[in-house]
């Protein structure tokens, strides 16, 4: 399966809306930097800040499930390029 991390609406931030609009912008990105490259770690194809951005990623898998790819080819083929954040 393909997996979608969520940096800023999931549980990895833990900061309710008000919260993370109290933070600092430079303390807010270097929180999301953090946890973008923890998700990455772990083997996510895609990491977006909220449920928000998932909308054209879940097009975007619905459409190379159709092309016939499989989420284990991004390991099984490592000369594919990586997948990047929201601007896929």
């Amino acid at each position: 399966m393909w997996t979608i991390g969520v940096t800023q609406s999931g549980n990895a931030l833990g900061l309710s809306q008000n919260q993370v609009e109290d933070l600092a912008a430079h303390d807010l990105d270097q929180r999301l930097a953090g946890i973008e490259s923890r998700f990455r770690e772990a083997g996510a194809h895609y990491v977006v800040k909220g449920i928000w951005e998932c909308a054209p990623i879940i097009a975007a898998i619905a459409r190379r499930l159709a092309e016939g790819d499989h989420p284990l080819n991004d390991i099984i083929h490592p000369s594919t390029p990586a997948i990047s954040s929201v601007g896929f």
